[in-house]
């Protein structure tokens, strides 16, 4: 701990000199634990001779400079701190901070239509690493490889391609959506790995939904009829059209916000009376 300014300070009232020892604190409340940090700079004397706007200006570049840094350090350090890329350990034994491998996407969440481009936005950092390892994986029931060992696999190497760790896919269907990660590895650097989640979503529009619809039904008897279609996303609302009460031509049709509204082909349903029987 430093002296407090005044008690024990080397300059007498005597003495007419420009600078004085002064000692500031700056707390951290966003860090992991509330710290003050005491900074040493100088005072400058006021009522000393000579003194003029640019020796204020000089004095006072060294302590703004040193807040400054501080200041950023700290911030630096809470955001690392919760995206979890360090330990506290690590940090406190003196890493530079600015060079901390940092992996992220500007994009995290990505919404698409069917057969239109998809790009999965993956942006990294290292400490001193220039060539990294970057890897694609879609997780599902397991995970499986996208980009591996510098290139596409299977299915995705006719429709994908990389640029920087930035992924895009080209005319992606519903199998696409998923979950996809983006992981970086730096064996030079202090912190060696990092990675980015992206979630895909592929729109669907509507399609031909299959409609079921009895022959026919007796008069007073329940009467169900189905509806489905399993492919569009968002899920399908219904509408039943009937063009007679009860009895006559049934025809479902199906929509949702992405694309035009599809109908199955209408289906004759006859009511039979009981009496006739």
């Amino acid at each position: 701990m430093f002296p407090c300014c005044g008690r024990g300070s080397p300059w007498t009232s005597g003495q007419q000199q420009l600078l004085r020892p002064v000692h500031a604190a700056l707390s951290c409340p966003g860090c992991s634990r509330n710290k003050t940090i005491f900074i040493e700079a100088q005072r400058t004397d006021l009522n000393s001779p000579g003194l003029n706007m640019n020796t204020m200006k000089v004095l006072a570049l060294p302590l703004l400079i040193t807040l400054m840094h501080i200041v950023l350090v700290h911030v630096r350090r809470r955001n690392v701190m919760r995206s979890g890329t360090a330990s506290e350990a690590e940090i406190v034994q003196g890493v530079v901070l600015f060079g901390l491998l940092t992996v992220s996407s500007s994009k995290p969440k990505v919404e698409v239509h069917e057969h239109t481009d998809a790009v999965l936005a993956c942006e990294f950092r290292t400490e001193k690493d220039q060539n990294p390892r970057i890897e694609w994986k879609k997780k599902g029931m397991g995970v499986t490889f996208v980009y591996f060992n510098h290139k596409f696999t299977g299915q995705y190497a006719s429709r994908a391609k990389m640029e920087g760790a930035t992924l895009t896919f080209h005319s992606v269907s519903q199998k696409d959506s998923g979950e996809y990660r983006c992981e970086v590895t730096a064996s030079e650097d202090h912190v060696s790995l990092g990675e980015a989640t992206v979630t895909l979503n592929v729109l669907v529009p509507p399609h031909v939904p299959s409609c079921e619809v009895p022959s026919s039904v007796f008069v007073g008897s329940g009467l169900e009829l189905q509806c489905k279609d399993k492919l569009s996303v968002p899920p399908a609302t219904y509408r039943w059209s009937v063009t007679k009460i009860d009895a006559g031509m049934y025809r479902c049709e199906s929509s949702n916000s992405v694309g035009a509204p599809k109908s199955c082909v209408a289906r004759q349903l006859k009511v039979i009376d009981c009496k006739r029987f």
